[in-house]
């Protein structure tokens, strides 16, 4: 029976490892006759799992096909190229899953090229793996959280559900028909401040209809776990690792006659 090694810390403020894979125990059972083709093989094996598990033929892994089931409107290109892995050799027979949250790729031995600059721009894949809070971008000046209400224009959100880059500065900027802060008679509290449209015509004892399109109150919210993608890395390996160890050291063992 194949081992598989439950994993899961933050070990760089870049990257969520949660699944680690080895294949120890098989290695034991195997005839001595294979072993000088074993560590070739496993490692074959097991960075082809990865492969299949985090990203897949035309970037459809496991990982980033069924993320589309759990998130509301599905995940964007983005967030799906956040799951990515780092490779196995035959002198450390182990690979491993994660998440990669500055915005970049990771080379084959974990180093993360691309992404970083102003903030950590996938950050939120850690809240949509593990649950927690969910914070403000790494950017300057955002303090709060900028979320839409039942009355956003539909135009400023995108299929999946979030605020489209430059919506919220684009009606902001259009002081005549909104204004930003606490409306007139409302106490300042987080509740209330946000971004607020002018509707109809002024009324008898004063003031306009306002109208709520985004508030900014907020500087944090607690989020559930919304994706299992520790258990679904898992639930694949069971079933494939074998089958491709086994494939991987008859290919092995054929070069090796050859």
């Amino acid at each position: 029976m194949n081992k598989l090694t439950p994993h899961l810390i933050a070990d760089s403020p870049s990257k969520l490892k949660f699944a680690k894979f080895d294949i120890d125990q098989a290695i034991k059972k195997l005839s001595v006759i294979h072993n000088d083709q074993v560590p070739f093989a496993a490692s074959v094996a097991l960075n082809k799992l990865a492969f299949q598990i985090a990203v897949g033929q035309g970037g459809q892994g496991e990982l980033r096909r069924q993320v589309d089931k759990y998130l509301k409107g599905g995940a964007e290109r983005f967030t799906k190229q956040g799951f990515q892995y780092i490779k196995s050799t035959k002198k450390n027979l182990q690979t491993t899953i994660f998440a990669e949250l500055d915005g970049g790729r990771a080379s084959v031995t974990g180093e993360t090229r691309g992404g970083g600059g102003s903030g950590r721009k996938r950050r939120y894949l850690e809240n949509i793996i593990e649950g927690g809070t969910v914070l403000p971008p790494d950017k300057p000046r955002r303090t709060n959280l900028l979320q839409p209400t039942k009355d956003t224009p539909r135009g400023a959100i995108n299929k999946h559900g979030n605020i489209k880059k430059h919506a919220y500065a684009k009606y902001r900027a259009n002081t005549d028909r909104y204004f930003y802060g606490f409306p007139a008679g409302k106490p300042k509290t987080d509740k209330f401040l946000g971004l607020y449209e002018r509707v109809g015509v002024k009324r008898k004892k004063g003031g306009t209809k306002l109208k709520k399109i985004f508030t900014t109150g907020n500087k944090s919210r607690p989020i559930r776990r919304l994706f299992p993608a520790r258990d679904i890395a898992y639930g694949y390996a069971r079933k494939r690792i074998m089958f491709e160890f086994n494939k991987a050291l008859k290919q092995a063992e054929r070069t090796r006659r050859a």
